[in-house]
C-alpha cells in the first residue's frame, strides 16, 4: 500500500518547494505534480519557454502603420486589437480584456455616428455636397 498513491483530478502538485510550501498549481492528470514540476513534461516545458519568448519579442502586426484621421480610423485600429485577442489562449484575463475592448468600440462607434451626423448638418447649413 505504500507504492500506491491516490492521484485526484484537479488535486494540488506535491512538488515541495525550497522555502518549505507546497507548491498551488493543480495537478497534471495521472501525475502528482503540476506541468512544471513534472520531470517527464520537461521537453515540453523548454518547448513553451521558446514559443513563449519567441512570441513576446516578434510583433504580428506593424505598429505605427496606421493614420487616424477620423473616429473610424480609431475603430479599425480597435478592430484589429480585437481580432489579435481573440486568437490568444482562453484566460480570464482574455474574456476581460474583449469585454473592455468591446467597450471602447461601443463608444467609438458612437462618437464616428456623432461625427457623420454633425459633418452632414454642416454641409446642408453651409451648403456643402
Amino acid at each position: 500500500m505504500e507504492d500506491e498513491k491516490s492521484i485526484t483530478i484537479g488535486g494540488r502538485c506535491e512538488y515541495i518547494k525550497e522555502n518549505g510550501f507546497q507548491c498551488e498549481a493543480k495537478a497534471m492528470t495521472g501525475s502528482p505534480y503540476c506541468f512544471w514540476h513534472n520531470p517527464a513534461s520537461q521537453a515540453q516545458r523548454l518547448d513553451a519557454r521558446r514559443r513563449g519568448g519567441h512570441a513576446r519579442h516578434c510583433s504580428v502586426g506593424e505598429p505605427g502603420n496606421y493614420v487616424i484621421r477620423s473616429p473610424m480610423d480609431i475603430l479599425q485600429v480597435l478592430q484589429d486589437c480585437l481580432n489579435e485577442v481573440y486568437s490568444l489562449e482562453s484566460s480570464a484575463s482574455k474574456g476581460k480584456t474583449i469585454a473592455y475592448i468591446a467597450q471602447v468600440l461601443l463608444r467609438g462607434w458612437e462618437a464616428s455616428e456623432l461625427d457623420n451626423r454633425l459633418k452632414a448638418m454642416e454641409d446642408k447649413v453651409f451648403g456643402k455636397k
